[in-house]
């Protein structure tokens, strides 16, 4: 999904793909440590007036914005001092997130980014091939928020 919506809107995070083709094309190649999948639960979320009037063209949209959008896009993120593409996959209330690293950049490098998104982003787990199943907190991110945020072209 996340390589066919860059493809489509020809997204700026295009260039990450052509080492990952041979995983998407047949599943034969393992990405290694160069991908990394993260999740998170959002929630309903409060939508004001203003924000009505602004992200919505004051339309009879609801007071509470459900996760119930299917949708996928990219997201700059400053962590460490460092800023970060990653590619977002909304499924209702699911939000995957792909974060993309330079093949031997290091496992330190991996490792700091991985401490520091899921200390900053609440409920966020990384997702790994070895976990047959993971335990979720409601806790993430507030729908009508990551639906502004879209908006506005970055995570906060």
């Amino acid at each position: 999904m996340s390589y066919n919506s860059a493809r489509m809107h020809g997204a700026m995070d295009l260039m990450v793909y052509p080492p990952l083709l041979p995983y998407i094309v047949d599943g034969q190649e393992p990405l290694g440590r160069s991908v990394r999948l993260f999740l998170q639960l959002s929630y309903p979320g409060k939508v004001s007036s203003r924000d009505r009037e602004l992200y919505l063209e004051g339309g009879d949209e609801p007071e509470i914005w459900e996760p119930k959008l299917n949708r996928v896009g990219h997201a700059y993120i400053t962590i460490l001092g460092k800023s970060k593409l990653l590619r977002i996959v909304h499924l209702q209330s699911f939000i995957f997130y792909l974060a993309f690293f330079e093949p031997g950049s290091g496992a330190s490098t991996t490792k700091e980014f991985i401490s520091a998104f899921t200390a900053h982003s609440p409920g966020t787990i990384e997702l790994l091939a070895s976990r047959s199943d993971v335990t979720l907190a409601c806790e993430g991110l507030d729908a009508w928020d990551a639906f502004k945020g879209s908006r506005e072209n970055k995570l906060v």
